[in-house]
């Protein structure tokens, strides 16, 4: 099978990291891949070009410009594609504009609960692009909620829900030495209990929350030498620095900024905390089960598709510091919980495993390319 891929961007992002999960499986499967993106440097291209795929950038000026719809269709000729999988909402109109008219089936991933754009005609737009589309994938039932509210006529059968997959490998291996090496790294004493997070350092991710839930725990539990790790870089993070030193917790708290070696620092953690008000579905959540971590989050969908209370994890209140504090606390106490909360959240990794999900995906492009034929 010959596919292609089109993103808004390859940089650093959750639908971006999930796209290079998935077509590094559809190399390995044998299948021909190239992926167009329509803006920003392309922070995974080299990978993507590394692991074999065909990488162009479309060179996008400004919405509207319409030069990335004639990209989008030479670079598919050129290729040889079979079937175009669009990737968040800027590419859904470029590709439904480049092939929606019948020259390719058209699989879209709806990757989040967000609108088209901050305008008036944004949802006509988004009824356009479902309509043209073969099949619409949601990654959770929030997002599939989201398509019916908008695109109330669409058929069931071409809506369908296909969560992120989790890399399994990374998380099987010893990292003893990795955990012990990371937590000299960050000044982490050997017996603290660190919580941790992995996060662009942006306002609706609310790393805000976490450092005040910190704050009030270790107020509250005055023997407690409980850290918090934040991985991860963004436009707040010099605020988020200062909040620590204004609540008394700078030295409790680490920032880690950007790694690429994420597995490794999950085993610096003894629990994964996650205060987002907003996401599309949460793959880092799903990492941190592989992990083996407990995971507190926020309760909110779609996070609860995976983290279900007291089952696979802990929810706490939207942006509720002293929520938080109280989820933390209940794990410092019980090493039953953890332990339990642990070994769910890891089965629940493995029914979403990266294998599983590339297997669904092609199987809804078999069905679009069959339907189109």
């Amino acid at each position: 099978m010959r596919i292609l891929h089109v993103i808004t961007t390859l940089d650093r992002g959750g639908a971006e990291a999930h796209l290079v999960d998935l077509i590094k499986r559809q190399l390995k499967a044998g299948h021909a891949v190239a992926c167009g993106y329509l803006k920003g440097p392309g922070y995974w291209a080299p990978t993507l070009i590394e692991a074999g795929a065909e990488v162009q950038a479309l060179r996008l000026s400004a919405y509207g410009d319409p030069g990335p719809v004639w990209r989008l269709r030479r670079l598919a000729r050129s290729f040889g594609a079979e079937v175009a999988h669009l990737h968040l909402q800027p590419s859904e109109l470029y590709g439904a504009a480049a092939f929606g008219g019948g020259a390719l089936p058209i699989v879209s991933s709806r990757h989040n609960l967000g609108r088209f754009y901050k305008g008036p005609a944004s949802a006509a737009l988004e009824r356009w692009a479902v309509a043209r589309s073969s099949r619409v994938i949601a990654i959770s039932h929030a997002a599939a909620a989201r398509v019916r509210e908008v695109s109330p006529a669409r058929p069931d059968k071409r809506l369908g829900v296909i969560p992120y997959g989790v890399d399994l490998a990374p998380h099987d291996r010893d990292a003893g030495s990795a955990r012990a090496r990371l937590r000299a790294e960050w000044g982490l004493p050997p017996d603290a209990f660190v919580f941790g997070t992995v996060s662009r350092l942006i306002e609706s991710k609310r790393v805000d929350v976490l450092i005040d839930a910190l704050a009030l725990l270790r107020a509250e539990r005055l023997s407690c030498d409980a850290r918090l790790v934040v991985v991860g870089d963004g436009s707040e993070r010099a605020g988020l620095e200062a909040r620590a030193k204004h609540k008394g917790v700078a030295d409790a708290v680490v920032f880690a900024g950007l790694r690429n070696d994420v597995p490794d620092c999950l085993t610096a953690l003894d629990a994964f905390v996650f205060a987002s008000v907003t996401e599309g579905f949460g793959l880092v959540l799903l990492e941190a089960m592989a992990a083996r971590l407990p995971v507190i989050a926020t309760g909110i969908p779609p996070m609860t598709d995976i983290v279900r209370e007291g089952e696979t994890g802990l929810t706490t209140l939207v942006a509720d510091a002293a929520s938080n504090a109280q989820a933390m606390g209940r794990l410092l106490d019980d090493p039953g919980l953890r332990t339990r909360l642990a070994a769910a959240g890891r089965a629940c990794a493995e029914t979403h495993s990266l294998d599983v999900m590339a297997a669904r995906i092609e199987a809804v492009y078999r069905e679009a390319m069959t339907e189109r034929r």
